[in-house]
């Protein structure tokens, strides 16, 4: 009866002891939450617009932030161009606007890209799928392109309309 007992306690010490199969858990490395290929086209001004545009230092420096995000690939490298283009647009929006484009529609088109601008960062940051944040981003920055065409091509005196008879 002994020797039965023992043959019980060394047999279940063995079975306690097996290894017990490992569950498999697919681990994803990289989360891909951003597709580069889906973004917009620029918008190209005209020459007109272009003239002014070259002689704004803060606007160059932003635009110049902003084609770095043409460029990005990778969920970091999008993280880190969105945090440079926000620094920038902050520089664009403290700076002197030329007399061209020193109006509340050129401002609001600027903003609404800075709403934008923040999104990408929230979802980056949520590891969420930036690509349509990023896209409406680069829209409203083809906005702003188009609102200089816009505010330059008006051949309306607004004070004539505006004004008193």
């Amino acid at each position: 009866m002994r020797k039965m007992k023992v043959f019980f306690i060394v047999l279940f010490s063995l079975w306690g002891c097996k290894e017990k199969p490992k569950e498999v858990v697919e681990e994803k490395t990289e989360i891909d939450f951003f597709d580069y290929r889906k973004m917009p086209k620029k918008h190209q001004v005209t020459s007109k617009v272009d003239s002014l545009l070259v002689s704004w230092k803060e606007f160059q420096m932003f635009t110049s932030s902003l084609g770095v995000l043409y460029k990005a690939t990778t969920a970091e490298d999008l993280a880190l161009a969105v945090d440079d283009v926000l620094e920038k647009e902050a520089e664009l929006y403290k700076s002197e606007y030329p007399e061209a484009f020193d109006k509340s529609q050129v401002k609001s088109r600027q903003r609404v890209l800075r709403t934008y601008l923040l999104k990408v960062k929230a979802d980056i940051a949520n590891k969420m799928d930036a690509t349509p944040a990023v896209v409406e981003m680069l829209q409203a920055n083809n906005e702003l392109h188009q609102q200089f065409d816009i505010v330059l091509g008006n051949v309306l005196n607004s004070e004539l309309i505006l004004e008193d008879e």
